[in-house]
């Protein structure tokens, strides 16, 4: 028997003005080596920040990796390491990165299937946020077996 469940990555994700250029202050944000942000710049092309690490269990599999945004365009990665320290891309079965590029042209609800075995440790990064009208949720859909 499964059932299916939600691991929220970051939610109510939203940038702050400042000096023209859009700021995450005072979200669940973190660098890449796990020390939490009070704040960050995700506009322009070299900034980025990662969500907090999430832990799979061993009964987790079905794994649809989504982004709920709304007008806006933010690059989502999802990562995923065997110790929570080292990182790597998640690589799909087609050997392209777990990368979703959120659009507001296109749609307000972006998703990836899973479609590779995870390791323990995941987390998103984010980049690339092209306007500071951010409004997102991301998050991890799975089912669990009992």
């Amino acid at each position: 028997m499964s059932s299916a469940h939600k691991q929220m990555f970051i939610q109510n994700l939203v940038l702050t003005e400042q000096s023209g250029q859009g700021f995450a202050i005072g979200q669940d944000l973190y660098d890449a080596n796990g020390n939490k942000l009070d704040s960050v710049q995700l506009t322009g092309s070299s900034s980025f920040a990662y969500t907090k690490t999430i832990t799979l269990l061993p009964k987790y599999n079905d794994y649809i990796l989504t982004a709920v945004c709304t007008g806006c365009s933010v690059t989502a990665t999802l990562e995923f390491s065997p110790d929570g320290v080292n990182w790597c891309d998640c690589a799909l079965a087609d050997g392209s990165v777990c990368t979703m590029n959120c659009d507001p042209l296109t749609s307000d609800c972006t998703v990836r299937v899973i479609d590779v075995p995870l390791l323990q440790y995941v987390r998103v990064k984010l980049s690339n946020a092209a306007n500071i009208s951010l409004n997102c949720d991301i998050f991890l859909s799975h089912t669990m077996n009992y």
